[in-house]
């Protein structure tokens, strides 16, 4: 008789890291109960840097699977970080709101994260329209290519586009 093998053949998939900064009443557990809402539960302690949400997918854009892992960012992590979201109050003044991302966009620059998003928070509290990201953009002096997502954890508006936007950008780039 002969012998009988078995082969696998394993996919190699490609993984996006996403690191999101921001102070401890930013919006960050708002967007990371939405990114896990789903099938994972969320893996989230405060004070300390922890993979928060992981999810994989099977997109269009990309002949292997795509994983998804979120990171709230305490301090240095020793995993790299692809892109880095700065989350904010969207209800704070624009010129508090400088101050506060220049804050952490020094942090994302000293951990060598260059790739930086803006999402602000809380839109549902200040009844912000989208005519709000343009001024923002401007008034931060952003890269044009560095986008400002206005995010509602009330109705989960743009928290979707936010990471769909992040997928497909990291996708290009590779």
């Amino acid at each position: 008789m002969g012998a009988c093998t078995t082969k696998t053949t394993a996919i190699e998939g490609f993984v996006i890291r996403i690191g999101l900064l921001g102070d401890s009443v930013c919006g960050k557990s708002s967007i990371l109960k939405r990114f896990t809402h789903n099938n994972f539960s969320l893996n989230y302690q405060h004070n300390t840097k922890n993979l928060a949400g992981i999810k994989s997918y099977l997109l269009e854009e990309s002949f292997v699977p795509v994983t998804v892992e979120v990171w709230e960012v305490q301090s240095e992590l020793s995993v790299p970080i692809d892109i880095a979201v700065i989350i904010a109050d969207s209800t704070m003044p624009i010129s508090d709101l400088q101050d506060y991302y220049w804050k952490y966009l020094q942090i994302a620059k000293s951990y060598g994260w260059n790739k930086v998003y803006i999402a602000l928070s809380k839109t549902d509290i200040k009844d912000i329209d989208d005519s709000y990201g343009p001024k923002v953009h401007e008034a931060l002096v952003l890269n044009p290519e560095q986008e400002v997502f206005l995010t509602s954890a009330l109705t989960g508006k743009g928290i979707d586009a936010l990471f769909k936007s992040i997928i497909t950008h990291r996708l290009r780039s590779r």
